[in-house]
């Protein structure tokens, strides 16, 4: 059996942290029931690193929605086992895209985040995942990433709801063939084709031999959906869009109502 865990909106609460019965619960199914848990996020592997050490994990790590797996090697280092990248060439249409849109975008690749213009959005996201971002000229960056045939793991496009829903539909129209998606209405995440959480879960699963309906999957917004679908037993929080709660097994309390714990609980009878 394997869990996987969103983190915002799932694993931690509004004020972005993780309730002590949370920790608890979470703890005693990975020590004690020596059940894998394993993160699963659109977060950066640096926004994430110290949300997996409170919890005292040992397992791989999802970050940018699949785009990045990882795991620590015997060394105690983290090493890509998966590493998925947006081409520039492509990346190249969504900045001028998100121009058009008055859309602020940013670029991560691996455990760098850059940005061209620091707003209130930007401000909160560093807070949030408690990294920083590296100013810089997108399109720059973006050129020397075509010279070396590289580029990002995840493009998150942060603006107001309306616009962000402008430019998703503009996205799925022009780059029909990448995973998009809201994580929130204020963000839009875009990765490779073949980087999304359930991909990424899949690919866990199928190293590690597990049957898919051993697989317990648990998250809050539409970015998660197809994880949850695909998952043997999907668990949607009672915070998710109607449409995510839908498509699930199982809905649970809200991230503010210990939705997490209340289901693991139930689920393994704790």
């Amino acid at each position: 059996m394997m869990i996987f865990i969103d983190i915002d909106g799932t694993l931690l609460t509004s004020a972005h942290t993780i309730t002590p019965a949370t920790k608890q619960t979470i703890q005693y199914i990975h020590q004690n029931l020596k059940i894998p848990i394993i993160l699963t996020t659109a977060r950066p592997p640096q926004g994430t690193f110290f949300i997996y050490q409170e919890l005292a994990l040992d397992t791989p790590l999802i970050c940018f929605n699949g785009g990045l797996i990882l795991k620590k090697n015997h060394l105690s280092e983290w090493e890509y086992l998966v590493n998925q990248f947006v081409p520039a060439h492509e990346i190249e249409i969504i900045l001028q895209e998100a121009m058009r849109y008055e859309i602020n975008p940013n670029l991560y690749r691996e455990q760098e985040w850059y940005v061209q213009n620091v707003d209130d959005l930007v401000h909160r996201e560093s807070n949030n995942t408690k990294s920083l971002p590296l100013q810089k000229n997108l399109l720059e960056i973006n050129s020397l990433w075509k010279t070396k045939q590289t580029g990002a793991n995840k493009i998150l496009l942060m603006g107001t709801p309306e616009n962000v829903n402008a430019v998703e539909e503009k996205m799925n129209f022009l780059l029909p063939h990448l995973n998009i998606s809201k994580s929130k209405p204020v963000y839009l995440e875009i990765t490779h084709s073949s980087a999304s959480k359930a991909q990424a879960v899949k690919w866990i699963v199928e190293k590690w031999d597990v049957p898919q309906k051993e697989v317990i999957a648990i998250g809050d917004n539409y970015n998660d959906a197809e994880m949850l679908e695909w998952a043997g037993t999907g668990i949607a929080m009672g915070n998710a869009p109607i449409e995510v709660r839908q498509i699930a097994d199982y809905v649970t309390k809200t991230n503010n109502e210990e939705g997490l714990r209340l289901a693991l609980e139930k689920f393994f009878a704790l």
